[in-house]
């Protein structure tokens, strides 16, 4: 498993880490961007990463309260 880091940066958001799974069906991503300062962040490092453009694979959630909650972070392909 490779990871790349996508130097994206915004000077209080920080970086966001793109890490890159490599299986029979291709490549697909994972983007952690829960942390709503760094959504910028996040969309400039899938930009980067996928310049074609991409489509998120799954959303992943977090539980609060017993209830499943979206987040912003999620496993994505490269169109």
């Amino acid at each position: 498993m490779r990871t790349i880091v996508v130097v994206c940066c915004l000077a209080l958001a920080g970086c966001v880490e793109v890490t890159r799974f490599t299986g029979p069906g291709g490549d697909v991503y994972l983007a952690e961007c829960d942390n709503p300062v760094r959504l910028q962040s996040c969309r400039a490092a899938l930009e980067s990463t996928c310049p074609n453009g991409y489509d998120f694979v799954q959303t992943l959630t977090r539980n609060q309260d017993g209830k499943q909650i979206p987040t912003n972070s999620g496993y994505f392909r490269c169109r």
